[in-house]
Order: C-alpha cells, then structure tokens, then sequence
C-alpha cells in the first residue's frame, strides 16, 4: 500500500465506513473509471479495487457471509475482467454490485 498516499486512504475510509457510503464509492468508480477520475485523488482502478475490498471489510457487520462471499467474487470478476480489457463488462459488473448492495 506504500503507493497510496495517506490522504487518499483517508478519503476512501471515511467514505466507506457503511454499506450506503461503499455504494457512493462504487458509484464514484463508476463514473469515472477508469482513466477519468479527478487528479486530486490520485486514483486509478487498481487502486479503486483495493479500497473496494477494504470498504467491504469495514461494512461487513452489515453483509451476511452468504452475500460477502458473492460481492467479493463480483469484484474478482470485474477487476479480471478489466484486466483482459473487456472494460462495459468490467463496469457492468460493478453497477450490479452497486445494485446489489443497495438492496442489503
């Protein structure tokens, strides 16, 4: 985690201390992802999946272990499958997740 600044941590922990607040981060990947993002964040996708994750493990009081599993799995799929450069289904993926959490 040496690359991340502590600002950026900082910013995304205090965005992601609930499952509300990990959907508004989602969105935010989402929007701009994954090359647009404001360059005052200092974000990029690779960064954006590691917070994803850390956001789930700081709302997981509020996910059953059924459907942590499946949100996890959900970000494995769309982080490989940016990785392989299929980029709408990457983001595809992340708006179900998004959905999905709302809905917990």
């Amino acid at each position: 985690m040496a690359d991340i600044s502590a600002d950026m941590v900082a910013f995304v922990m205090t965005w992601c201390r609930t499952t509300t607040e990990l959907s508004e981060f989602l969105a935010f990947v989402i929007i701009y992802g994954p090359d647009a993002f404001p360059a005052e964040r200092q974000m990029t996708m690779e960064k954006a999946f590691r917070f994803i994750r850390e956001g789930f493990s700081a709302c997981s009081a509020e996910i059953e272990d059924r459907k942590m599993d499946q949100f996890q799995a959900q970000v494995d799929q769309a982080e490989a499958l940016l990785s392989s450069g299929e980029e709408a289904r990457a983001f595809i993926c992340l708006q179900e997740l998004k959905s999905a959490l709302v809905r917990t």
